[in-house]
């Protein structure tokens, strides 16, 4: 005669067993029934059970939303007839600096059907260089006219901040049509608040063109750049290193040795005299 202790054990597991009964039954299905068990563990689908559920839809075409009417082909033409240069090759004309290869988008994490872009062309097809601003609002089917547009200009960066305003950063040869010795470079970024109707204008920098002499292309760099975190702009450009205050009107800090006073540069132990050259600026601007 089994004593109550004996018999417990036994009750338990006959318990569990019958709790576990259903849930097992539920696993069980058979491709091929008829039914597409999609609560079924694992669960049916066109792609491990076709049979039952359907063979797949195949993925949609790249671009396949985006088609553009007057040739039936993916992607969206946004301006044509136009001249897009690339000139490897130093122009005196553009302060040692090379042409081509100018282009820039941002998507307003606010409205993603709300897209900006900037490219290059040579109007009517002459110089000079021109960067031309544009904006979407129906996620690429339609684009305005001109936001904005720059002539002389290269590097464009494009960033939209996360209460919709957007950045446009660039650098601008300037004067037009004068010697290179009296051209400078500047670096710009414009803001607008209101997708583009109306931008300020903050100089980065405002540097010699002639200086250093041209070596190799680029001369400044292709590494212009900027990105929005949060509601600031963070970015980067290239541009002649003389230390002197005039050249940086928001002001500039060196991680390097340098003389402000005397506009020197200087070798690490902070007594040999190096040459100018042109060095890599990283800047943010704080958003109210």
């Amino acid at each position: 005669m089994p004593t109550r202790k004996e018999i417990l054990p036994m009750a338990l597991l006959a318990f569990a067993f019958l709790a576990a009964a259903p849930r097992a039954a539920l696993a069980i299905d058979v491709c091929g029934n008829g039914i597409c068990a999609t609560g079924a563990i694992p669960p049916e689908s066109c792609s491990t059970c076709p049979a039952d559920c359907g063979i797949c839809p195949p993925p949609p075409a790249d671009f396949a939303n985006l088609i553009d009417p007057s040739d039936g082909l993916a992607g969206r033409i946004v301006v044509s007839g136009i001249r897009v240069p690339f000139e490897n090759v130093t122009h005196a004309n553009f302060g040692q600096e090379r042409i081509g290869g100018s282009l820039a988008i941002a998507v307003d994490p606010t409205n993603s059907s709300r897209v900006y872009i900037a490219y290059a062309d040579f109007p009517g097809g002459v110089a000079p260089y021109t960067l031309h601003v544009l904006r979407s609002d129906n996620r690429g089917v339609t684009w305005t006219a001109d936001l904005l547009t720059i002539a002389n200009a290269t590097n464009p960066g494009l960033a939209v901040n996360n209460v919709g305003r957007v950045a446009f950063l660039y650098q601008l040869n300037t004067p037009i049509g004068v010697p290179l010795a009296n051209q400078r470079w500047e670096t710009h970024v414009r803001r607008s608040s209101t997708q583009g109707a109306a931008w300020d204008d903050v100089v980065l920098s405002n540097t010699p063109a002639n200086v250093p002499a041209f070596t190799f292309l680029p001369y400044i760099g292709d590494y212009a750049y900027i990105q929005a975190i949060g509601k600031d702009f963070y970015g980067v450009f290239s541009a002649n290193n003389t230390p002197d205050t005039a050249n940086f009107p928001q002001g500039v800090t060196y991680q390097r040795r340098a003389n402000f006073t005397t506009h020197q540069l200087f070798r690490t132990d902070g007594t040999t005299v190096v040459a100018a050259s042109i060095d890599p600026f990283f800047f943010r601007l704080t958003e109210p």
